[in-house]
């Protein structure tokens, strides 16, 4: 008995002594400055890289493949020690409208063997869009004489300049009310070119007194609007009181 018990004491001792520290590259999340390029519009991408391993990472490869088509872009990424942190970047330029899709991968060739090789890739879709120009209206209000008793409906027509050869899809408004932001939050109807469309969005009860309402289209200039300082509108109005 003796003799078994020792016997698998040893077996595990031996076991244990052939592990091995492994570098572990994971990437993070990507930026693509601009987001919504016009066609022939230089975009750049770039992606963080982090050795999250028990290992140092030697310098290895990285590859761009474009909607499945291996070698859109490459280069290498300088050797990492240790919890250390490098970054692939490259340049994207479509001429053309559309949606492209691309895979980066780092550590292609898989130089050196890692701890986890699940985190060592991202996807992302890059949209090409022709440009557009929006132009709002002025804001108006119902009904004529608000109480706090009685919600508040704000509305203000949209165009898609005749001009701008593009259609406005899936562009976000957004109203402050007295400095809050995001106060109501929407998205634009579709617009192709030269056509208007309507933002109205009904408020919940306000509180007596004088207020400021700031609507405003592509708050954050996502689009490929063309001119942004037409996008907003202010109105200010006066809510009275509901004597008792």
């Amino acid at each position: 008995m003796r003799r078994l018990l020792f016997a698998a004491f040893a077996v595990v001792v031996v076991l244990a002594g052939c592990s091995k520290d492994e570098a572990d590259l994971a990437v993070g999340a990507l930026t693509v400055v601009p987001k919504n390029p016009v066609p022939g519009t230089t975009v750049t991408v770039t992606l963080p890289v982090r050795n999250d391993g028990a290992a140092d990472a030697d310098s290895c490869s990285w590859t761009v493949n474009r909607d499945g088509v291996r070698g859109f872009a490459n280069g290498t990424l300088p050797a990492l020690s240790q919890g250390s942190s490098g970054t692939v970047s490259f340049p994207v330029t479509e001429p053309d409208a559309g949606a492209h899709t691309y895979l980066i991968i780092v550590n292609s060739d898989n130089v050196f063997s890692e701890s986890n090789l699940s985190n060592n890739s991202t996807t992302f879709v890059l949209t090409y869009s022709l440009p557009i120009e929006l132009q709002l209206a002025a804001l108006t209000f119902e009904p004529a004489a608000p109480t706090t008793i009685t919600p508040i409906t704000l509305t203000a027509a949209v165009t898609n300049a005749a001009s701008a050869p593009g259609t406005a899809a899936n562009i976000s408004w957004r109203i402050r009310r007295d400095g809050i932001d995001s106060y109501a939050v929407g998205v634009v109807p579709t617009l192709a070119p030269g056509a208007t469309g309507t933002i109205s969005v009904a408020l919940p009860l306000q509180t007596a007194g004088s207020h400021t309402y700031v609507l405003t289209i592509d708050p954050d200039g996502f689009s490929t609007d063309t001119d942004l300082t037409n996008n907003a509108q202010t109105l200010t109005l006066v809510v009275a009181p509901i004597s008792g």
